[in-house]
């Protein structure tokens, strides 16, 4: 091993060497060595080392480079113009290859394109926030009978003035209430519109969510009973104007007042940033702070706070224990979990963490440039044919390898950037269809700032070496005489690399395209499977949000009335619909008398007396109500899975039995058969019906095929008659329940275009394998061919080789996709049968498009005349 300062010693000269002009270097070299012997005589061997590297360094001086800054760039511009003329060349004879390995790379960088902007937006959530990182929201870690139950940011809004009163760290804490919906109007212009993004909430939470008001004073805002800040959208939507502070708007809520109040808006906020994850137009002042600091029963508010400086999540965990033992009356196990607001859309604790989809898109990303780096590869080395004699002559007249790399890595990243510069065009172009997949209005920001453009020329170098070093190494490897004289022998040893690169690509198509099948499959199967609720053709009709007294009379009456519209075959009322989650939600049910040991938890739906023959639903034992019985108010059907959580040994054991939802006592009168109220996702879950008399209706009306402009028409007539001051709203159940499946359906979209992709690059190197096995191989086609060998024979033979290669990729895949699909599968409570044909659809076509795309090549091959191709080699 060498000491360390005979390396010095080498690098002092290298460096020399490599700015110092050639003419001054002889007499500078013989100075240098000088003045070291001399320093070892004074010094001794270590020291004279350093003081002859420094010596080195000291010539690096603008006079010295000056002087041969001429020639040292000219040689290089020389060079670079000599290689750009190649290429050029290169690409105009060889336009297969250019287009294809451009095709390739375009797609592969395009897809890595697309993937980073949208790593870039999910990692920029709350940046805009100041404080980001001393900000929290509170979770409840939440327990039922001693047992973990879930975790959720819900809590109740007493523990904002408890945590202000007793825990200290805390510079500022705040609340927003649950999202509402009101009809909110501007008299003036004539503007009336329902609203579904509104949320009461704290002062404070102005600053805790870093909203930046346009208009008004920030210190005055919800600081007074109905006042409330509006966003820029909503104040150019009821005022066309965003300096609007001071003015006023009518808004109405549900309840039992059909007058709408008047809110003055005290500001105008800036639109939230695309990258929060809490949006809203509309923030109100709170009704009543004084009830929202004694509650302690209903989880109504979401609670932020951002802690002092030097305070630590862990600081507060004491005083939330003692919050819980005082305040949770049967919560052992409760507690409270404080999470980074910029973790909250990647790593929510209550659920719903995009961290998954985000390392799903990275690796898919990654693979499919992976792909085309492979692709770039066997392209490259299946042209050594036609490239041996170029790197022959080089060598020949004094070309080192160190040149024909350079050349060779040159020409790669040439090729990765006039793909990167159509991949960019692709990225716009792609781009707002892949928002309206994801669903999100997502920014270009990507191209923002010089720190990013920095970062892509250095991907582009990156893949472009990545791209060709391999290649470059190979082909300049090449012997002068070997390759003026065309021995390939020993070069077509090597294709196992090139087969094997052939065979990852298909297996990775197999697996995207079995992943692709399997989605659609599954997604099919769930929506044609029996749900045991029949929702085709039916309205919803969504409830009126201003109401009074007489509005169950008008329920009645209106039911009445749209039943004798025509193509109308049936109307009901419900609290909930199949589809959406279902907000009654008890966990104080006891079975027997109240107040028992044991607590039941359940969903409770309330549903009118023909909710039962519109929905198609089957009785398994007992009765459905009945309007006409008075006690029926107090009666309750349950579904079988509720049965099986009551522990009754049959349906019929379940009927007269009493169920107590908190206080109020309710008979068992019907077991309902299981039906899906959500998608086939989830588990059917313990179900509770009772009788409801809607304060605020919702109507399912069944209507039939023909005519149903004129029927929605007809019924909005009459509900507008009944539900003065309201919007009409209604949308179709059988839609809104496959909406359920949207995430299903946009992951069968992307991975259906990814495995496109995937396949087109991995056919397109087999296309780069059969050019080089068979241009290798002509000489052997001909022999066979003059001994008597008809060409279908010799395309046979030649097919064979790549059928092997598309058999192994299926061999390699299959037990992979079988393990992923069955995982995959484990998260849906219906699972679709997994047959043969799930596996064997996708070979089945990879082998045909291998097929279709080496056919021309096999046959062209097959039918060459032998004279031509022995005088050819």
């Amino acid at each position: 091993m060498k000491r360390k300062h005979s390396i010095l010693i080498d690098w002092s000269f290298i460096i020399l060497k490599w700015f110092c002009p050639r003419h001054l270097l002889e007499e500078i070299h013989g100075d240098l060595l000088q003045l070291y012997e001399r320093d070892i005589n004074t010094y001794g061997k270590k020291t004279a080392a350093r003081k002859l590297f420094w010596n080195a360094l000291r010539f690096f001086r603008l006079s010295i480079i000056a002087r041969n800054k001429r020639s040292f760039l000219w040689n290089r511009n020389f060079m670079l113009r000599t290689n750009a003329k190649v290429i050029g060349r290169l690409m105009v004879r060889n336009k297969m290859f250019s287009v294809i390995s451009s095709i390739g790379l375009t797609l592969g960088l395009a897809v890595s394109l697309l993937i980073a902007q949208i790593l870039k937006f999910e990692y920029s959530f709350e940046d805009f926030i100041k404080d980001a990182d001393r900000t929290y929201r509170v979770n409840l870690y939440n327990t039922h009978n001693g047992v973990f139950d879930k975790i959720s940011s819900g809590t109740v809004s007493g523990l904002t003035h408890s945590i202000r009163q007793y825990i200290p760290g805390v510079e500022i804490i705040g609340r927003i209430g649950d999202r509402t919906s009101a009809i909110v109007g501007n008299s003036l212009l004539q503007i009336e519109a329902k609203e579904t993004d509104i949320f009461f909430a704290d002062p404070s939470i102005i600053s805790l969510l870093a909203l930046d008001l346009l208009s008004g004073n920030e210190k005055l805002a919800l600081t007074s009973p109905q006042s409330l800040i509006i966003s820029e959208d909503a104040a150019k939507k009821y005022f066309a104007n965003v300096h609007v502070a001071g003015q006023t708007l009518e808004i109405g809520f549900g309840g039992s007042n059909i007058e709408k109040k008047r809110y003055q808006v005290q500001g105008v906020f800036r639109n939230i940033p695309s990258n929060s994850h809490l949006r809203f137009d509309f923030l109100l002042c709170p009704p009543n702070e004084a009830s929202w600091n004694e509650n302690w029963a209903w989880s109504n508010v979401v609670t932020y706070l951002r802690l002092e400086e030097k305070v630590a999540p862990g600081d507060l965990s004491a005083g939330l224990a003692n919050i819980v033992k005082q305040h949770h009356r049967d919560g052992d196990g409760d507690r409270y979990l404080l999470e980074p607001i910029k973790k909250i859309r990647l790593h929510a604790l209550a659920g719903g963490g995009r961290a998954a989809t985000l390392n799903a898109f990275v690796l898919l990303g990654g693979i499919i440039l992976l792909l085309a780096w492979f692709n770039y590869i066997n392209l490259s080395t299946a042209r050594f044919f036609e490239r041996m004699k170029d790197v022959g002559i080089r060598k020949l007249i004094g070309a080192s390898r160190v040149q024909l790399i350079f050349h060779f890595l040159t020409e790669a990243f040439f090729f990765n950037a006039l793909s990167f510069c159509l991949a960019v065009l692709l990225f716009f172009i792609a781009w707002p269809g892949v928002t309206q997949l994801l669903g999100e209005s997502i920014p270009i920001t990507l191209f923002d700032g010089p720190v990013t453009l920095l970062l892509i020329l250095g991907c582009v170098v990156v893949s472009s070496l990545c791209a060709g070093f391999y290649p470059s190494l190979f082909l300049s490897s090449f012997q002068p005489m070997q390759a003026l004289r065309g021995r390939l022998a020993f070069f077509l040893d090597r294709s196992t690399l090139r087969k094997g690169l052939v065979v990852v690509q298909f297996s990775i198509s197999i697996i995207l395209i079995t992943g692709a099948f399997a989605i659609h499959r599954q997604i099919e199967f769930m929506r044609t499977r029996d749900l045991g609720i029949s929702i085709d053709q039916t309205l919803i009709v969504e409830e009126p949000l201003l109401t009074d007294v007489t509005t169950v009379e008008k329920y009645q009456v209106l039911r009445d009335e749209i039943s004798k519209i025509p193509n109308v075959s049936g109307v009901t009322y419900a609290s909930s619909f199949p589809g959406a989650e279902i907000d009654w939600h008890r966990t104080d049910i006891t079975l027997g008398r109240e107040n028992a040991d044991y607590r039941y938890d359940s969903r409770i739906v309330a549903i009118g007396t023909e909710f039962l023959d519109v929905f198609g639903l089957t009785l398994m034992a007992g009765r459905n109500f009945d309007a006409d019985r008075e006690g029926d108010g107090k009666t309750m059907l349950i579904n079988e899975q509720a049965s099986k959580m009551f522990g009754f040994p049959d349906y019929n054991q379940a009927l007269g039995k009493l169920v107590f939802v908190g206080n109020r006592k309710f008979e068992v009168i019907g077991v309902l058969k299981d039906y899906h109220f959500r998608s086939m996702e989830e588990e059917l879950q313990p179900l509770l019906h009772i009788l409801g008399y809607p304060r605020a209706p919702r109507f399912a009306v069944r209507i039939s095929r023909a005519a149903i402009p004129e029927t929605i028409a007809a019924i909005e007539k009459k509900w507008k008659t009944a539900y003065t001051s309201n919007v009409f709203g209604y949308y179709f159940l059988d839609d809104f329940f496959d909406a359920q499946y949207k995430n299903d359906k946009n992951a069968e979209v992307l991975l259906s275009a990814l495995a496109f992709l995937a396949t087109f690059i991995s056919c397109s190197g087999l296309l780069a394998l059969a050019m080089y096995s068979i241009g290798g191989r002509m000489k052997e086609i001909s022999i066979r061919k003059v001994f008597g060998a008809s060409s279908s024979a010799v395309a046979l033979m030649l097919g064979r080789d790549f059928f092997k290669l598309v058999m192994i990729s299926g061999l390699v895949a299959l037990p992979l996709v079988y393990q992923g699909v069955s995982i995959w599968l484990e998260k849906y409570a219906c699972k679709m049968p997994v047959s043969l044909g799930l596996y064997l659809f996708p070979l089945s076509a990879i082998v045909m498009f291998a097929l279709v795309t080496i056919s021309f090549q096999i046959f062209s091959a097959a039918n060459r005349s032998p004279v031509k191709a022995i005088n050819h080699e």
